[in-house]
């Protein structure tokens, strides 16, 4: 007996120690994310930033260049980094290092942070937040945000973000305005915008603590953050807009509404019970009803009823309605609003708004259930064994993303697999010349439906259209190609051919160029491809569009003007070998015509 009180006592001791539980932190993510180490390829979005990354190799400040349309130059540098210090051949595996590394960093502030916290005059002990960290650590959910290499942006600006509340946290309490916050805040966004409405959470944690609206102090304190919004908010608004028609704009009202709650009911149900996870995002099922889904936020919409009642007022209106506040506002870009579908809804970006949750839970949890209790005595064996399930399931997901024909086959194997998914699988087997197939895809997992927006139908038309196109092409029917090509490209919707796999939806614009200037000998059609090429493409390589434009111009026999063109590829990725060859034509070609 004395031997079990003696354990126990180790065992009370243990837990009541923050250091025991930063260790088991490390520990647990290490035991669950270091697998990842072992994944060799680049999967998706990451050759993007790969090819962004050789850009960088010629000139620093090539980091301000958008990847995907996003301007991210930290994660650019931050990623330019692991080039040069694990080199070419070690950079995915030292890439996952680092990312995990910083989601360790993020598991750690989270736990200052919940350590930090008051609610009223109760805090959370170091059992209480170390559960709630080894939670939020361990969910599978954070699978895609740590190990997608590209979304390095994710775990940094994860990690400067949580860095500036904590300082803000604590300058607050001096009613100082935290010029440290705002600096690492700054830091975050050029990360990734993820924190960038970072002055809700913080207004929340004034009116927690403070519980009365000082509206001098409140405005002076939160000037900084809401600076950074309104700066960041327009040059973003105003990178925007030449993206104004991007698909999914165009949809009735009730069916936008209703999306979007489904999609905020969805991050919060899957928060806590993780069921199945989608790589990417999955495209929007048509036979789906969203709206039992959306009854989970308007149910939430209750909870300040319950703040009439005296005993719950406090931690109601105090507590429960500004964590809730913070998880909405933190997921208005991603809920469907600019987009609809359940592409709106991705497993990264539960990663900001599922601290939120958590905190509010662990608070909820610690208030309401008496140590004393039977049920209170047990509950740290059921925490434990809800982490147990959650680092059991994130194990059981990690390969998923060891390489990009697992991520698509687990995509395929979906009702309704994410869009980009199904395009890619569709191209593989085009590209193995199972054209059958190919087309029994497209049938069965890309179908048009009168539920879709009308750009959602466009997209999948367009990519029927080349894909049908371009196999003419390879069964040696080149005029029956070229009809389902020219369709696309007298399209309103020739744009969206950059949705597509990069190489096949290049290849849409350059087998039309060919076509055109070997039969036709049209130099004028072939140029204009060329140039929508540049036009479309810039926005995932920034050699694309010099590349391109100089290949207008060389047909044009505009040879200097194609010169300055391929120089300026050439500077940016000396190593494609298209880019230096297609220079030395030109330049002898501009040298014969001066001659």
């Amino acid at each position: 007996m004395e031997k079990l009180k003696k354990i126990k006592e180790l065992f009370n001791t243990a837990l009541s120690s923050d250091k025991f539980w930063a260790v088991a932190m490390l520990l647990a993510v290490w035991g669950a994310f270091a697998p990842s180490l072992n994944f060799k390829e680049l999967i998706g979005d990451d050759l993007f930033y790969y090819n962004h990354l050789l850009t960088l190799e010629k000139s620093i400040w090539n980091i301000f260049d958008p990847v995907l349309g996003l301007r991210t130059p930290l994660t650019s540098l931050s990623l330019y980094a692991d080039f040069l210090l694990w080199g070419k051949k070690g950079f995915v595996t030292g890439a996952h290092f680092i990312n995990i590394l910083l989601h360790c960093g993020t598991g750690i502030l989270f736990y200052i942070l919940l350590r930090s916290l008051k609610w009223g005059n109760e805090r959370l002990t170091p059992a209480w937040a170390g559960m709630a960290a080894l939670i939020f650590v361990l969910h599978p959910q954070r699978v895609e945000s740590v190990v997608w290499l590209c979304e390095r942006k994710d775990c940094l600006a994860m990690f400067l973000g949580l860095g500036a509340f904590l300082f803000f946290l604590y300058d607050m309490r001096k009613e100082k305005i935290s010029w440290s916050a705002a600096i690492l805040l700054i830091l975050s966004c050029l990360a990734k915008p993820m924190w960038l409405f970072f002055f809700v959470p913080a207004a929340m944690l004034l009116w927690s603590e403070r519980r009365t609206f000082q509206w001098q102090l409140f405005l002076k304190l939160l000037s900084l953050p809401i600076m950074i919004f309104a700066v960041f908010t327009a040059f973003y608004f105003s990178e925007s807009l030449p993206f104004a028609n991007n698909p999914g704009m165009s949809v009735p009202l009730l069916f936008k509404a209703e999306t979007v709650l489904h999609n905020y009911g969805n991050y919060f149900v899957r928060t806590f019970l993780p069921g199945n996870l989608f790589p990417l995002y999955p495209y929007y099922d048509p036979a789906f009803d969203p709206r039992w889904m959306a009854l989970v936020p308007i149910i939430l919409c209750f909870v300040p009823f319950f703040g009439r009642r005296q005993e719950f007022r406090p931690a109601v209106i105090y507590g429960v309605i500004p964590l809730l506040v913070c998880f909405a506002v933190m997921l208005l870009p991603v809920v469907g609003f600019n987009r609809v579908g359940n592409t709106d809804f991705a497993d990264r970006y539960s990663y900001l708004p599922a601290l939120f949750l958590i905190t509010g839970a662990a608070f909820l949890l610690k208030l309401n259930i008496p140590i004393s209790s039977a049920f209170g005595r047990w509950f740290p064996v059921m925490g434990l064994l809800y982490c147990g399930g959650l680092f059991y399931k994130t194990v059981q997901y990690l390969p998923v993303w060891a390489s990009n024909q697992s991520v698509i086959e687990r995509c395929i194997a979906l009702k309704a697999p994410n869009f980009n998914s199904a395009v890619s699988a569709a191209v593989i087997h085009f590209r193995k010349g199972e054209f059958d197939r190919a087309r029994k895809l497209c049938e069965e997992k890309l179908p048009e439906s009168s539920r879709y927006p009308a750009d959602f139908n466009n997209i999948i038309r367009v990519f029927k259209l080349s894909l049908e196109g371009l196999i003419h092409f390879r069964q040696g029917a080149p005029e029956k190609g070229i009809t389902y090509l020219n369709t696309i490209y007298s399209s309103e919707y020739s744009g969206m051919v950059r949705h597509f796999p990069i190489d096949f939806a290049q290849e849409v614009f350059t087998k039309g160029a060919e076509y055109h200037l070997k039969r036709y000998g049209n130099k004028k059609a072939a140029a204009n491809l060329y140039l929508r090429c540049s036009q479309f493409f810039k926005s995932h390589s920034a050699v694309y569009g010099p590349f391109y434009a100089g290949m207008s111009a060389l047909i044009e026999e505009n040879y200097a003007e194609a010169v300055k063109h391929f120089q300026y590829a050439c500077e940016l990725n000396p190593h494609d070998p298209r880019c230096v060859q297609n220079l030395r034509y030109a330049e002898n070609k501009l040298k014969e015509q001066k001659k």
